[in-house]
Formats: structure tokens, C-alpha cells, sequence
């Protein structure tokens, strides 16, 4: 066995920073298949893979021993299967990281896949709870790659993809070095994690590009011997990578991987600077192609005013495109965008959020009943991470279930603008009202919550509940028109007891009963916050009728409804 790190295993180290040669460039089916594995042990996510790795174990132990502190908050099993992941050993057949890449990358990968299950779950929730990146990072091989990247293309990386913070790592002799043919790739990405203070080898300011992503050739620059590839990160229409639910917490957003100084650098490096690039300020949004004469009208028509109402334009996702760049990317004035009763789905949301990321007007995004399903909720949760203006957001009446739920919940986790959240008519249940409830305890700057017509039940209602026990933000909550019973106003109840904040609380068109009436009058007796509750069409019957009487009586600045 090869101990990682030794010299023998310099090749290894080197082909997870240069393997791009093993990338088919060919759009394989959607990785997926683990998000619904529970989250084991490092040591138990690794025993089906013990016939192909036979020597995996082993370093399983190490990588546990040098991750007892782990840092980011993760736990010592996520930080460990990081570091597994960088480790190398002999013979390269039987190592992670390759063996896991090669599987990522075949085109007949569903069976092979499946012993991965349990270790990609636990390494994917380590990934997605550390920041996503959105900076420039490299890659490179000793080869002329220039003929397998055209500009203009778009190219799936299907493994995860080791790259470096720092382009004098890839320009050191470990690595191209500084003569023959090499190409190096600069890489603006979106979503790569910094993993440097879990990986074997720090000094290599490790970025890694999650599995599945997908980039644009942006230009190729030809400098003799070294070609420098320009890649932008894009996110296609549909998932290629299933993601997991996250559990435990999310980390901000830190500083620049590229802005923090290495750590660790070799006193003998050569100090060299970054190769040049095509970068500029290229927007997220283009010029649009497609036209709509009547609709480029409308917007003219408002230019300088700051609210512009497009509801009930039978609007499309091909119109977006237009909304995108001209109403919001291009207007400084706009404040309030009315885009209700269209059907824009969810390629027109991406549109939207794209340019979203960097609009600093909008406070108002009006999508109510536009076919948006969870890709265009993730589209619109990825915009909230990076907008600070949006303050109001309506998501009502679309398609938007658990998962889409969970999008949302991890935005709000990182937004600190967003005051009003309508996502009432949607399917998110019980598990969405758990992402949202779980957001709700982190979150510090939402005020009014709309889970109105989402087939929450007694289950939903005790998660919403437990966050309302931590949360001293929330003012008003609808959880009109769900599935809650006499349990489940048990457990709204007994957050009412212990909350300062809420004023008001919508209950009405649910299933509550004489039972759950009398839950709420004991906890309006020591409630004195809340200011509006409407308990009306329940199945409350004369008892919990008189109950809920007795107890606003007194309590005199209570409005009832019931």
C-alpha cells in the first residue's frame, strides 16, 4: 500500500489536477439515484465499495485521525470524506477518486453507481454545506487540448473536478511546469467549493468543481506551446446532478478563495502571474435574438418610471429572455415587476434569475401562477444567494413541491433582504414545510410567510411550530387552506406560548376541532403578542367556540375570527 502523500504517489496527485483528458464531452444521462440514502458513518458509506477498493479502509482511518477537528463546522465523517477524496495510493485502479470519476464518467454508469450511494451522499452534504465559489480557478494538462474546446460549445464535465485557487500551482514542476505543450483552463465558476482546509494536501488551495457541471467555452488563446482555455460555468434547463437535501448548516459566503493568501507555498516556487484571459465583464445576460415587438413596446413605454405590470400577457419563457435584459439587466430605474398569470415555466425563471444575480433596483418580483416547478425554484434560489434589494417575492400558485421547497429554504438561509415569502398554491407537504421551518431558524430578516394551500399536514405544522420557538423575526404566518388537525394546532399552540413575535396567524380552512380550539385558548391565555388569529370554516363546534371566546375576552387586543 502507498501511503498518501509519499513520493510515489506524486503521479496520482497530479493526474486529479490534469485529468481532463478522461472527460467524454458528451452529454451523458443525469447523475442521481443516492439524495434519499441516510447519511451514515464514513466507515459504513464505504463498505460497499470494499471489493473494488480493497485498501479504502485503511485510509478511511487516516483520514478520521487528521480530521478530529474538523474546520467549517463540518463533522469530523464529512470533512473526512473530503480528505478521502484527495488521498492517492496504489496501484490508481483501486483509488477513490479515480475509480469514483471513472464511474461518474460512464456512459453505462447506473449499475456501477449504486455501491457509491451511501459515500456520495455523505460527501455531497459535506460539499453543499461549505459556500459556493464565484471566481476565477484553474486547471490544466500537459497536452494541446485547444481542438476538443470550441468556442461557443458547451462541455459537461461529468467528474468531480480538481482545480487550484492559484495558477502558479498548475505552472510548478509537480504539475505542467513551463515548457511543452500544455493548455491551461480558467475556469469562472459558480458553484466550486473550496476544500483546502479538508484536503491531504492544503498547499494546493484545492477547488473542486462539483460532478455534472456544465461550462461554455468563452475564447482559446494560443501562446506557442501553452493554449489558455476561457471556461464560464452555465446551468442547463434541467439538473444533471441530482442534489441531496442538506442537513446541518450552511456556511456564509467567505472571502475569495483567490483573495486569501496560500497557505504552506513552497519557499522555492517561482512567483509568476496569472496567464492572461478573456475575462471581462461579460454579462450573465445576453442581447436577446428572439422579438416580440409588443412586448419591447410595453417596456419602452416605462423606461424611467420605476413599476412595470406584464401580468396576464400570456407571457413564455422565450419572452424572458427580453424581460431579462431589457426590464431588469438594463433598467436602473425599476423597482416593482408585476410577471403574474404568464406561463414563463421554469426556463423562463432561469432567465429571470440570471439576471436577478446582478440587478440592485428590484425590492418587488411578482411570478404568482407562471408553471414554475422546482428547477425554476432552484433558478430563483440561486438568484436570492447573491441579490441584496429583493424584499418582496411571490411564488404563489405554481408547481413547486418538496424539493423545490428545499431550494428556497437553503436561500433563505444566506439571504439577509427578503422580508415577504408568498408561496402559497403550491405541493410542497410536510417535507417542504421542514426545509422552510429549518430556514426559518437561521434566518433573521423575513417578516411575513404565505404557506397557504400547500398540503400541509399535523407533521408540517409541528415542524413550522418548532421554528417559531426559535425565530424572533416572523410577524405574520398563513397556514390556511393545509391539512392541520387537532395535533397539529397542539403543536402551534405550544409555540405560541413561547413566541414574542408573531402578530398574526392564519388557520382558517383546515381541520381543526373542538380538541384543537381548546389547544389554542390555553395558549392565547399566555400569549400577548399576537394580534390577529382566523380560525374560521374549521370543525370547531360549540365547545371550542366558547373556548376560544373565553380566552380573547381576555385578551383585549386580540382580533378572533373563527
Amino acid at each position: 500500500m502507498a501511503v498518501a502523500g509519499g513520493n510515489e504517489t506524486t503521479p496520482q496527485r497530479m493526474l486529479r489536477m490534469t485529468d481532463i483528458i478522461n472527460e467524454p464531452l458528451e452529454f451523458l444521462a443525469p447523475i442521481s439515484g443516492y439524495a434519499e440514502m441516510p447519511l451514515v458513518s464514513l466507515e459504513q458509506a464505504l463498505e460497499p465499495l470494499v471489493s473494488i477498493l480493497p485498501e479504502v479502509q485503511s485510509h478511511v482511518y487516516v483520514a478520521k485521525q487528521r480530521c478530529k477537528k474538523p474546520a467549517d463546522n463540518l463533522t469530523q465523517d464529512e470533512s473526512a470524506s473530503i480528505m478521502l477524496y484527495t488521498m492517492s495510493w496504489e496501484p490508481l485502479e483501486e483509488c477513490l477518486y479515480n475509480v469514483l470519476n471513472q464511474t461518474l464518467r460512464s456512459a453505462n454508469r447506473q449499475q456501477k453507481l449504486k455501491p457509491w450511494y451511501s459515500y456520495l451522499r455523505l460527501f455531497l452534504n459535506a460539499l453543499l454545506r461549505l459556500p459556493p465559489l464565484n471566481e476565477t480557478i484553474y486547471r490544466g494538462v500537459k497536452l494541446n487540448m485547444s481542438d476538443r474546446y470550441i468556442k461557443g460549445e458547451t462541455v459537461v464535465w461529468w467528474g468531480f473536478s480538481s482545480s487550484t485557487s492559484h495558477v502558479e500551482v498548475l505552472q510548478s514542476d509537480l504539475f505542467l511546469g513551463k515548457t511543452g505543450a500544455r493548455t491551461i483552463f480558467t475556469i469562472k465558476c459558480e458553484s466550486a467549493r473550496d476544500i483546502r482546509k479538508h484536503s491531504y494536501f492544503p498547499e494546493e488551495s484545492e477547488v473542486l468543481v462539483l460532478a455534472a457541471t456544465q461550462f461554455e467555452v468563452m475564447s482559446c488563446l494560443d501562446q506557442g506551446d501553452l493554449r489558455i482555455i476561457q471556461l464560464k460555468e452555465t446551468r442547463p434547463p434541467h439538473a444533471l446532478m441530482q442534489l441531496p437535501p442538506v442537513v446541518g448548516s450552511l456556511l456564509q459566503s467567505s472571502p475569495s478563495a483567490a483573495s486569501v493568501p496560500k497557505e504552506n507555498a513552497s519557499s522555492t516556487a517561482n512567483k509568476t502571474t496569472a496567464p492572461p484571459t478573456a475575462e471581462s465583464c461579460h454579462k450573465l445576460v445576453s442581447k436577446p435574438v428572439y422579438r416580440n415587438a409588443h412586448l419591447e413596446q410595453q417596456i419602452a413605454n416605462q423606461k424611467g418610471k420605476t413599476k412595470l405590470d406584464l401580468r396576464g400577457n400570456s407571457l413564455t419563457n422565450k419572452d424572458m429572455e427580453i424581460v431579462a435584459y431589457y426590464a431588469i439587466q438594463e433598467n436602473n430605474t425599476l423597482t416593482t415587476l408585476n410577471l403574474s398569470w404568464n406561463k414563463i415555466g421554469d426556463a423562463g425563471a432561469q432567465y429571470v434569475s440570471d439576471a436577478l444575480r446582478h440587478n440592485t433596483t428590484l425590492t418587488v418580483l411578482d411570478l404568482y401562477d407562471n408553471e414554475i416547478g422546482d428547477a425554476g425554484a432552484q433558478y430563483v434560489s440561486d438568484a436570492l444567494r447573491h441579490n441584496t434589494t429583493l424584499t418582496t417575492l411571490h411564488l404563489s400558485r405554481n408547481q413547486i413541491g418538496e424539493k423545490g421547497a428545499q431550494y428556497v429554504s437553503d436561500a433563505l438561509r444566506h439571504n439577509t433582504t427578503l422580508t415577504t415569502l408568498y408561496l402559497s398554491r403550491n405541493q410542497i407537504g410536510d417535507a417542504g414545510a421542514q426545509y422552510v421551518s429549518d430556514a426559518l431558524r437561521h434566518n433573521t430578516t423575513l417578516t411575513i410567510l404565505n404557506l397557504s394551500w400547500n398540503e400541509i399536514g399535523d407533521a408540517g405544522a409541528q415542524y413550522v411550530s418548532d421554528a417559531l420557538r426559535h425565530n424572533t423575526t416572523l410577524t405574520a404566518l398563513d397556514l390556511s387552506r393545509n391539512k392541520i388537525g387537532d395535533a397539529g394546532a397542539q403543536y402551534v399552540s405550544d409555540a405560541l406560548r413561547h413566541n414574542t413575535t408573531l402578530t398574526a396567524l392564519y388557520l382558517s380552512f383546515n381541520q381543526i376541532g373542538d380538541a384543537g380550539a381548546q389547544y389554542v385558548s390555553d395558549a392565547l391565555r399566555h400569549n400577548t403578542t399576537l394580534t390577529t388569529l382566523v380560525l374560521g370554516s374549521n370543525k370547531i363546534g360549540e365547545k371550542g367556540a366558547q373556548d376560544l371566546r373565553s380566552a380573547s375576552e381576555r385578551n383585549g387586543n386580540l382580533e378572533l375570527f373563527f
